[in-house]
């Protein structure tokens, strides 16, 4: 923030500095005329005090702080009477740092300007005083009638508020592929130093920018214009075609930056293949669509037995339904238990754009991803299909029943075990009657489990059925089953 008249800059206002206790003196402003700011003198009372302040507009708690104060002045303090002094003081909620800086006869920094020593985090105000000391019993009568003169002041200033924004909407933004040039459309605020710069980014590439810099004013607390609203032309050429999250990121005139993103992905397709690019199939573009399904059930999700191998079958082609063969597609397997390792696959299309994927047996509920990428060199990616594929939970039963005395144990085959073991359920019921359940179990932390029961009544050539249940859990990665009925005969 510059004030005044510093040497090789735009002369400015000396406003934010403002003038307080003129007693005897009056403020005095000529920066507009090549001049300084300060103050004009005749007798000063003794042990009175004329000061210019430095202090953001909500006082000292603003988010804005000073690091840094620059001055290029000229203190004329011979006279007569008690002595004239120069003094600065920088304060803050923890502390204040305080500097004498001219005595009589006065002196200039209008080559080298004064620089304020090591200040406080914190500070928030910085005042330069002109004071008479009262050394004697008299008042201060200056030689000069302009004691104190500011001719320029540079103040560093600090604050770590990041701006905020929204994307309102564009042309980039209607949906569907997007070619050539296209805009979007935003609106950002800073509230302490400004908005200072804006720009639009494809996946990684910046694509546009606006740099207010130019016209910020740097001559107050607010260096740049708070509020911005605008619109970023962008040519989509400068990315090779393909799928990217698009973004805007914003920065403010003290360099702290927020990142604004759009509530949806960008599709590129104009033709253009990264540098150095190797097509990814034959008729390889950014305009693609992908389909895929679980055999046999033509749907994006499914439930299946344990250990019971599922196939995906899908195609690869262009919007308006061309193949793109001998394309390789990347399958990435996301089990849904926390921090589970996913696991990146490939397959290739077929001349026909068709395409067959084997999920191995023995897999947990996961969410599969097959992707395209139209560059081999390239991580943008231009379509994808999502599928669910959810596993039921399968334990092993064996019932032995001596009388009214039943004796059950088994194994849960489905893991990982959760650490204080699987819940389970044992239920039983006689041949064509409701499902009673009988004993509640945790299953050791190996998946086996074992318990004993007794028949209220004993009613021999009888035949009952026993069952296991596993309910969904927090934690297991397989959904809720029910296990096939065992039937023995009571003797």
């Amino acid at each position: 923030m510059r004030s005044c008249n510093v040497p090789g800059e735009r002369t400015a206002p000396a406003t934010p500095w403002s003038w307080v206790n003129t007693i005897n003196t009056f403020a005095n402003d000529e920066c507009a005329s090549g001049g300084g700011f300060g103050f004009h003198a005749g007798l000063m009372q003794r042990m009175t005090t004329a000061a210019l302040v430095l202090e953001p507009p909500d006082g000292p708690q603003r988010a804005i702080k000073i690091q840094r104060v620059r001055l290029w002045m000229i203190a004329r303090l011979s006279g007569g009477g008690s002595g004239l002094y120069v003094a600065a003081t920088a304060g803050g909620s923890t502390g204040s740092v305080y500097a004498d800086i001219f005595g009589p006869p006065g002196g200039s920094t209008l080559t080298s300007p004064y620089v304020s020593p090591g200040l406080l985090a914190d500070t928030g105000s910085y005042v330069l005083v002109l004071s008479c000391s009262g050394s004697t019993n008299d008042g201060c009568t200056p030689a000069s009638p302009n004691p104190l003169e500011v001719r320029g002041a540079e103040v560093t200033l600090e604050e770590d508020v990041a701006p905020t924004g929204t994307v309102d909407g564009g042309s980039l933004l209607e949906g569907g592929a997007q070619s050539g040039t296209r805009n979007i459309s935003y609106a950002m605020r800073d509230q302490e130093s400004g908005v200072a710069e804006v720009s639009a980014v494809l996946g990684t590439t910046v694509v546009a920018t606006q740099d207010f810099r130019p016209e910020c004013a740097y001559a107050s607390f607010v260096a740049c214009a708070q509020d911005r609203n605008g619109i970023l032309e962008i040519d989509t050429r400068k990315v090779p075609d393909g799928s990217y999250p698009l973004s805007l990121r914003v920065k403010d005139a003290a360099g702290n930056r927020e990142v604004v993103q759009a509530s949806r992905p960008v599709q590129i397709v104009n033709g253009v293949l990264g540098p150095g690019a190797t097509p990814n199939g034959d008729g390889a573009t950014g305009d693609a669509k992908l389909t895929a399904a679980f055999v046999g059930r033509r749907r994006a999700s499914t439930t299946v037995s344990y250990s019971r191998p599922v196939v995906i079958r899908g195609r690869l082609t262009t919007s308006s339904g061309k193949p793109i063969g001998n394309a390789r597609l990347d399958v990435v397997e996301a089990p849904v238990l926390r921090r589970a390792r996913r696991v990146t696959k490939s397959v290739r299309t077929r001349a026909g754009g068709a395409f067959r994927y084997a999920i191995k047996r023995h897999s947990s509920s996961r969410v599969i991803s097959v992707r395209y990428r139209p560059n081999l060199g390239d991580p943008n990616v231009a379509a994808t299909a999502r599928l669910r594929m959810n596993v039921a939970a399968a334990a092993i039963l064996r019932v032995a029943l001596s009388g009214v005395r039943v004796s059950y144990r088994g194994r849960v085959l489905t893991r990982p075990i959760p650490r204080r073991g699987k819940l389970i359920y044992i239920e039983g019921r006689a041949v064509g009657g409701a499902w009673t359940r009988f004993a509640v179990r945790r299953t050791n932390r190996s998946g086996t489990f074992s318990g004993r029961y007794r028949l209220r009544v004993h009613r021999p050539g009888i035949r009952l059925q026993f069952r296991i249940s596993i309910p969904n859990e927090r934690g297991y990665p397989y959904v809720a089953s029910v296990g096939r009925a065992v039937t023995r005969a009571v003797r």
